[in-house]
Parts: C-alpha cells; sequence; structure tokens
C-alpha cells in the first residue's frame, strides 16, 4: 500500500517511526532511517492493516494545517486501506479452502487402500478367536529374545522366551496369558529384548498384517483402519490382495 506522494501529503520517515512507536514527532524532524527499514515497513503495512489505519491516522494528525489533506486524496486513501483489508480477508479464505481441499483429496486417495491387506510398522495386533500374530524381522541370529505381551491399558498379561534366526519370522499368540487364563478380544502390543552371541543388543523390527477396512480424518491426519488398529501412511510397508 503506497502513500500518495506529493509535497503536503507525503508522510516523512520520523512520522511513520511515529506511528509505530507510539510517539509524536514533528513533521519537519528528519531521522537516518535507511532503505532497508522502509521496506520492511512497507512490508509491515500489508501485513497489518491495523498498523496502517494508525499510519494514516498519524499522517492527519501531522498535517500542514496551512494546507490541509486533499478531501479526494484522503478518499482514495480510505479506498486503498479497504482494498488492503479485503486482499488480506481473500488471502486467509483462500488458505483456508486449500488446506480443506488438501485433507479431502487425503482421504479420496487412501480409500484405495480399503480391502486391501497392508503390511505396517507396527507393535500393535488384533487378537481376535484365540490368534494374534506379528512379523518380527531380526538383522542376524539371537542366543535368546524375551517376549512380552502388554494389553490396551499396558498391563502385562504374556511373557516368553524364543530364539531368533536372521530375517523375517512369525510370532503367533494364542492369547493365553501367563496364569493360564484366556485373555479378551482386543488389541495388544508386543516388546521384544534380544541378544546375540555375544551378549550386544539387537534391534529387532516389528511389522504387522492387517485388512484395512475404513479411513479416518477426524484427527486432522487421515489414518487407514482395522478392525479397532490405526495406521499413518508412513507406518505402511506393502500392500497386497
Amino acid at each position: 500500500m503506497a502513500i500518495v506522494s506529493n509535497p503536503q501529503t507525503t508522510i516523512s520517515k520520523s512520522v511513520v517511526s511515529a506511528a509505530q512507536n507510539g510517539t509524536t514527532t514533528s513533521p519537519n524532524s528528519t531521522t537516518g532511517t535507511t532503505s532497508s527499514s522502509t521496506t520492511k515497513d512497507a512490508k509491515g503495512l500489508a501485513d497489518n492493516f491495523n498498523q496502517f489505519l494508525t499510519l494514516l491516522t498519524t499522517q492527519l494528525q501531522h498535517q500542514d494545517p496551512t494546507s490541509p489533506l486533499d478531501t479526494n486524496q484522503f478518499t482514495q486513501q480510505l479506498v486503498q486501506f479497504s482494498q488492503v483489508e479485503q486482499q488480506l480477508k481473500t488471502n486467509s479464505k483462500l488458505d483456508t479452502l486449500i488446506s480443506a481441499s488438501g485433507g479431502t483429496n487425503q482421504v479420496s486417495a487412501l480409500l484405495g487402500y480399503v480391502g486391501l491387506t497392508a503390511t505396517a510398522k507396527s507393535t500393535s495386533a488384533q487378537l481376535s478367536g484365540g490368534k494374534a500374530a506379528w512379523t518380527l524381522d531380526a538383522p542376524r541370529q539371537t542366543s535368546g529374545a524375551t517376549i512380552v505381551i502388554t494389553d490396551a491399558g499396558g498391563t502385562q498379561v504374556a511373557s516368553f522366551t524364543a530364539q531368533l534366526s536372521g530375517g523375517k519370522q512369525t510370532i503367533a499368540w494364542d492369547g493365553v496369558t501367563s496364569s493360564g487364563a484366556t485373555a479378551p478380544d482386543g488389541i495388544y502390543q508386543i516388546a521384544v529384548t534380544a541378544k546375540d552371541a555375544t551378549g550386544a543388543n539387537v534391534a529387532i523390527a516389528t511389522t504387522v498384517d492387517a485388512v484395512i477396512t475404513g479411513v479416518d480424518s477426524s484427527t486432522g491426519t487421515p489414518q487407514l483402519l482395522s478392525n479397532g488398529l490405526t495406521f499413518t501412511t508412513d507406518q505402511i510397508v506393502a500392500v497386497s490382495r
């Protein structure tokens, strides 16, 4: 937004400074404001129309009483002010539309996963009908691994040991707890602690296979659903029919 330039109505750099700092400065005083600060002030007008209104008011307060601001010029500046305000509102509405459109497009793209079996990086699996399974990927053979299974509340329900070979292998759980009871169907997590023959820790990657049944965008980030499990797209490593 540019101020109309003429000898009687041009705001001096000192007046711009007064509007920004809330102080009164004589219209005849001068400052050593550099061109870079002038550019910054101009950008501020576009970023904040309230500051522009303050600047316009300051201009009226410091106009030359012997040669006041011309009515036509004043009207033109008010129109320009209104245009700045409308442009800022338009930009805000466009950002909202773009954001909403992006979310809709993401949901539409994820619908292509529905009905497919996805392999996802996750330690959570669904226990259903006495069956739950995880795929463990060990970079090398382990001398022993401790496997702990917890329920959705974080309570340990089962624990056992296994020797893992290098590569991928499936760990199946029949839903029997450490006390011999049968765990109810639901979501359970697995935690694996493994060491190799030298006693060094071995990091185990865990994935699960799940049939994608829907898409949920209520959290703002669209997620894939599978019988109580949720996955983001960056968790998916493979899909199949």
